[in-house]
């Protein structure tokens, strides 16, 4: 496996600050609740990874159950990360209880780094559970803010050309994204470069059609986010960026 550098490493320990985030943004994303990972749940996940043992936490499992009643429509769980990083993979995250879950953990390469690095920073580790919300792939967005101003839109897939129907509406997108993060956003925000993951819904009522927008999360704004269709190593231009078919 690829080796984390320390400086990639302090980048990611930073995006965890980003996890636990003021009330008066956690309202506007979908439930979360943490707990501290304790030492020896970290080395049985590592040990059944390298397949040194087949020893499952069961006081992990435990600890999870205990939890899960808050989320009865399931939960997804992420250290640093998620245990998967694509769409692809976002339906098999849903977990019900706790021997799901700490499946995920014990097989995934992305949390076995993270509690690498954490460990090697002397930094503690927490798990993250998320209520889990049904997301059209399509429908989410990467959203770029610097001086607390937003420098770039852009679809979160976008290895995905986004179909014809949303590329009708993406104007409609970009305006109630931008009055989303100017409306109810920006105004709490703690820090003044950040980079936000957004998902929209709408429903149509006649012929008009009604928005809503939801947070999902907050990165630091460095390289260790993905630019999704901007470039680190460019100036962001403001714009709303989809990958779509060129009109001819």
């Amino acid at each position: 496996m690829n080796k984390i550098t320390r400086k990639e490493a302090l980048e990611l320990i930073e995006l965890d600050k980003y996890r636990t985030i003021p009330d008066s943004i956690s309202r506007l994303s979908m439930a979360t609740l943490y707990f501290a990972l304790l030492e020896q749940e970290q080395k049985d996940i590592q040990s059944v990874f390298l397949q040194e043992s087949k020893k499952l936490s069961i006081n992990l499992i435990d600890r999870i159950n205990e939890k899960n009643d808050q989320f009865p429509f399931g939960f997804m769980i992420k250290l640093f990360r998620s245990p998967k990083g694509s769409h692809e993979w976002y339906e098999k995250q849903k977990c019900s209880n706790g021997l799901e879950a700490v499946r995920q953990l014990i097989t995934s390469e992305r949390i076995f780094e993270d509690i690498e690095l954490a460990q090697s920073n002397n930094y503690p580790i927490h798990l993250y559970m998320r209520e889990w919300i049904d997301i059209d792939p399509e429908l989410e967005f990467r959203c770029f803010i610097k001086d607390k101003k937003i420098v770039g839109i852009s679809q979160y897939d976008y290895h995905v050309v986004l179909s014809e129907r949303y590329t009708k509406l993406k104007d409609s997108f970009d305006y109630a994204i931008r009055q989303f993060l100017e409306c109810r956003l920006i105004p709490h925000l703690c820090v003044s470069d950040v980079v936000v993951d957004v998902y929209i819904k709408y429903k149509v009522c006649g012929n008009i059609y009604e928005y809503e927008v939801r947070l999902i999360e907050l990165n630091p704004f460095n390289v260790w986010t993905d630019p999704c269709l901007f470039n680190w190593n460019k100036e962001f231009d403001g714009t709303f960026r989809i990958n779509k078919i060129n009109e001819k």
